[in-house]
């Protein structure tokens, strides 16, 4: 997950101006049914396209788009979006930061894309929308957090208030005040009692 010539390392776009052009070179680390992540060495980043992603995770990708902002984050939006598969990152395996309880709740005070794994409960409602808000609630936590437009297959088969050990991307805090999480894997958590 190099950054390439001519690309702006992802960690430098949280300091630039939203309507600002840039061009990120990277390994896609989540994917959503609108959007996904974008890794490179210095860090990670939302690209909105508000449609299924043509890339999958370990893709590597070019993105070229403006700055735009969700969730206290930075982000590249939607609005004249190119993306390029450049190829496949065959060792793609990141590990995630094993993220406590006192982590999750401090999370809101210090809002940054990052790769985490963390113990708690699945809850899912009815949206009335046609589609369910999937939540995660981690475990001696008040802080809350949300799902942010996950594939069905992600998600089906698990009950809810399932013990869960999650692995996703943070990527802000929305107006709600839920964590917003991009997940990447979510397995039922045997350890819980």
């Amino acid at each position: 997950s190099q950054e390439g010539e001519g690309a702006t390392p992802i960690s430098e776009v949280a300091t630039m101006d939203k309507g600002a052009v840039v061009t990120l070179k990277g390994t896609v680390g989540a994917v959503t049914t609108q959007s996904f992540v974008l890794v490179d060495n210095s860090g990670a980043i939302v690209v909105f396209i508000g449609s299924e992603p043509t890339v999958a995770v370990g893709d590597k990708a070019t993105v070229k788009g403006s700055i735009g902002e969700y969730a206290g984050l930075k982000q590249i939006d939607k609005t004249g979006v190119v993306v390029e598969k450049t190829g496949t990152d065959d060792n793609w395996n990141p590990t995630p930061i094993d993220f406590t309880a006192d982590d999750f709740t401090a999370y809101a005070q210090n809002v940054e894309a990052k790769f985490v794994k963390m113990a708690g409960k699945f809850t899912f409602s009815d949206s009335g929308k046609g589609y369910n808000y999937n939540n995660f609630n981690m475990t001696g936590s008040s802080a809350k957090a949300s799902f942010s437009y996950t594939p069905d297959a992600l998600v089906e088969g698990f009950e809810n208030g399932s013990n869960v050990i999650v692995e996703g991307y943070l990527v802000g805090v929305n107006s709600s005040d839920f964590i917003q999480i991009v997940l990447v894997e979510m397995t039922l958590d045997e350890s819980a009692p």
